[in-house]
């Protein structure tokens, strides 16, 4: 059972880690730009994993409950997950300098690129509400704050505060996994479609 429920967790769990590695990513530039990126890399397997095992996490969920928001959840991470995977990496492999983050302020292609994961992370937000029974893990609300401060930080922020962006990541880092910890130590509040379903929730791999 506890196995079960920690591989529901690490989706949650591994793209804290992408996001915490990014933000830090975030800082070296800041600091100066003469520096190589390879070492950040890794990422991008994490990333791919965690976009897999979130989906898989919210489509159990929906073969449990028959929640049509759950589907929803699980489509949209899956593709929209790669799909800002796919281009960031096309818009990364074009560039051949690196600027000051500041001048980054406002790039269509990476606003762009931050709107697909705006929309898969809206509506693990609205999935993740009222899912868990312990008040503690309602604080995994707040990962409206962290969308909202990513997309702003995009669009206008970074250009007059560098930090904004980090400080954003950072946040959206801790309420990640703060879901994690939820499904780790919590049990979902599902209304199972029937009962055979609702025994198998938690022998399932998710």
């Amino acid at each position: 059972m506890e196995l079960v429920k920690l591989v529901r967790a690490a989706g949650f769990f591994i793209s804290s880690i992408v996001t915490i590695s990014l933000a830090i990513m975030l800082l070296d530039i800041i600091k100066s730009t003469l520096i190589s990126l390879s070492g950040f890399a890794f990422v991008i397997p994490l990333f791919a994993g965690s976009i897999i095992l979130r989906s898989r996490v919210w489509k159990k969920l929906y073969d449990v409950s028959r929640k049509l928001l759950y589907f929803v959840t699980a489509v949209l991470v899956l593709i929209l997950g790669f799909a800002v995977l796919i281009w960031f990496l096309f818009w990364a492999s074009s560039q051949t300098v690196l600027y000051p983050l500041s001048d980054y302020a406002g790039m269509s292609t990476l606003i762009g690129i931050s709107l697909l994961w705006a929309v898969y992370s809206l509506a693990e937000f609205i999935s993740v509400y009222g899912l868990f029974h312990n008040k503690i893990y309602n604080l995994s609300k707040i990962l409206l704050a962290p969308i909202i401060l990513v997309e702003a930080s995009l669009i206008f922020l970074i250009g007059d505060f560098s930090y904004a962006l980090p400080i954003s990541l950072f946040v959206l880092a801790a309420s990640t996994a703060i879901i994690g910890l939820g499904f780790l130590f919590d049990n979902p509040k599902i209304n199972p479609a029937n009962s055979r379903k609702a025994s198998s929730l938690g022998r399932l791999y998710p």
